[in-house]
């Protein structure tokens, strides 16, 4: 079965594993661009809605929240554009990260973070492969 793993965080501030099954892994063909749009669908902080989920525990002992299908989720990105990936500030100057120009921040101190503490330091590499698809 195919499906994307996500991690969410709802409006409490609780963070989950999030499954989304049956999810068109390509697209035409071409894996690099399915694997785009899963990454430009779930942007940091866009807002998802979930139609029919239900709490699993998964094979390592996890917590999961599972979605049989993408037709079960709606994504609201209208609010990525100028948010702090690490903190979902909006004011001020938004800078992207110079390496995937994926990222967004709103100071060093929340780039320094995110680098450290959220791993943007190993993801960079590859969220850079699939940014010039996603522009």
């Amino acid at each position: 079965m195919t499906g994307i793993t996500n991690i969410i965080e709802d409006e409490n501030g609780d963070v989950y594993r999030f499954a989304v099954y049956n999810w068109p892994l390509k697209t035409e063909g071409n894996q690099k661009l399915a694997v785009s749009k899963a990454i430009k669908d779930f942007y940091p902080n866009s807002k998802v809605s979930i139609m029919n989920p239900y709490m699993r525990l998964a094979r390592d002992g996890m917590n999961v929240i599972r979605v049989e299908s993408p037709e079960f989720i709606y994504i609201d990105k209208s609010s990525t554009s100028n948010k702090c990936h690490c903190c979902g500030k909006e004011e001020g100057k938004i800078l992207s990260c110079s390496g995937c120009m994926m990222a967004k921040y709103c100071s060093k101190e929340c780039q320094k973070h995110d680098w450290i503490e959220f791993n943007h330091k190993e993801i960079c590499k590859h969220l850079k492969m699939f940014s010039t698809t996603m522009m």
